[in-house]
């Protein structure tokens, strides 16, 4: 996770990340699902959702850099990861925040 959280704004599938493990990419979605509780593609975007979330906190920055910077692609994918894991969009979150 450590270096997940390096590298966010690479493309972290569980094919790259197995390669990085050394392991195959079905035992190491196994392995991570059991040793964290979750898959290797929801770990990734609550690693994200944090880093977008400080960035909005912290920043001024447009939602399409804070997305292109969290590893996202695009602000509408940031906005659909946001709603998931947090129930609410970036805009609200700004907005309390701000």
């Amino acid at each position: 996770m450590t270096w997940a959280r390096e590298h966010l704004r690479e493309d972290l599938t569980n094919d790259a990340m197995a390669e990085r493990a050394g392991m195959s990419p079905r035992n190491f979605a196994r392995a991570f699902k059991q040793e964290t509780g979750i898959t290797p593609a929801k770990a990734i975007e609550q690693l994200r959702v944090e880093l977008a979330k400080a960035s909005i906190a912290e920043s001024t920055r447009t939602f399409t850099q804070i997305a292109e910077n969290a590893g996202f692609g695009s602000a509408e994918r940031m906005r659909h990861a946001f709603l998931r894991i947090l129930g609410l969009p970036p805009q609200a979150l700004r907005r309390t925040l701000g």
